[in-house]
C-alpha cells in the first residue's frame, strides 16, 4: 500500500489530499513507496509534476499519462526510475497541456 500527500496548485486554488493507492491488486501493491506528489498549473497551461520516493523495486521508468475523462489515458512523457533502491529520490517533468486536444 502506498500513502502519499498529493498537492495541486491550480492558479489561485490549492488542494491537499492524503491518498492511499493499491495499484494492480491482482499482482500486489506497486513496488514503489511514494512520499509526495505535487502538480502545479502555470498560466501558459504547462503543468509541472514533481514526486519523490523512498523505495523502488525494479523501477525502470515512470510513464506520465493524461486523461480528460478518467477512463482513456494518453502517455505524454516518460521519466527514468532508479531501479532498486531504498534511498530518497526526487523526480519532475513538465507537461505542456496547452497542446492537448480535448476529445
Amino acid at each position: 500500500m502506498n500513502i502519499a500527500r498529493i498537492k495541486a496548485h491550480l492558479m489561485q486554488f490549492r488542494f491537499v489530499d492524503d491518498g492511499t493507492a493499491i495499484i494492480n491488486p491482482d499482482n500486489g501493491p506497486l513496488p514503489v513507496t511514494m512520499v509526495s506528489f505535487n502538480a502545479s498549473l502555470f498560466q501558459d497551461n504547462k503543468v509541472k509534476l514533481e514526486w519523490s520516493t523512498s523505495m523502488e523495486i525494479n523501477c525502470s521508468k515512470y510513464k506520465i499519462e493524461r486523461s480528460f475523462d478518467g477512463s482513456i489515458f494518453t502517455e505524454v512523457a516518460s521519466v527514468s526510475g532508479s531501479g532498486t533502491t531504498s534511498l530518497f529520490h526526487s523526480y519532475s517533468v513538465m507537461d505542456d497541456a496547452s497542446s492537448a486536444k480535448v476529445p
